[in-house]
């Protein structure tokens, strides 16, 4: 007669699961897009111009404007948003944090290392614009920051 099975003898337990292999959630040849990504996101990485964005001007004249008024300490891709959003513009963070990145795969913006709490109750890192990233920003006007119908009498 056979004793009968144990909790500890693995009758009945379903095998533990073979670990996989990890998924990359990285970049994808050195594009702003992850392994999973179609094509044409892929695409759309490439054709990517930080100097003849207009989204990305006007990301990094808000960093270093912000950068300047916070006493050096830099901005999350919420503070970017908040700012924008007070010119008239209304990004949505994940399109500015994307446009962060591209600027710092461009040399524009720096991660200092930081991180702050956003709007979503999660850690977001504090960019701080780069000299290169001041030039790019150097005479690009915040939308909305011109007095409407002209000089004000």
């Amino acid at each position: 007669m056979t004793a009968p099975a144990s909790l500890f003898d693995g009758a009945g337990v379903p095998p533990a699961p073979v670990p996989s292999k990890p998924r990359p959630v990285d970049v994808h040849d050195g594009d702003n897009v992850r392994f999973a990504d179609p094509d044409t996101s892929r695409e759309a990485a490439r054709t990517v111009d930080v100097h003849r964005s207009e989204d990305c001007k006007q990301v990094m004249a808000a960093v270093v404007e912000i950068h300047r008024t916070n006493w050096g300490h830099g901005a999350t891709a919420h503070d970017i948003v908040m700012r924008l959003a007070y010119t008239g513009l209304a990004p949505a963070q994940n399109v500015v944090a994307a446009r962060c990145t591209d600027l710092h795969r461009a040399g524009k913006l720096a991660d200092t290392g930081d991180r702050r709490v956003g709007g979503s109750n999660r850690r977001l890192i504090v960019w701080a614009p780069t000299e290169a990233g001041r030039e790019l920003a150097d005479g690009v006007e915040l939308r909305g920051n011109a007095p409407e119908g002209g000089d004000a009498a």
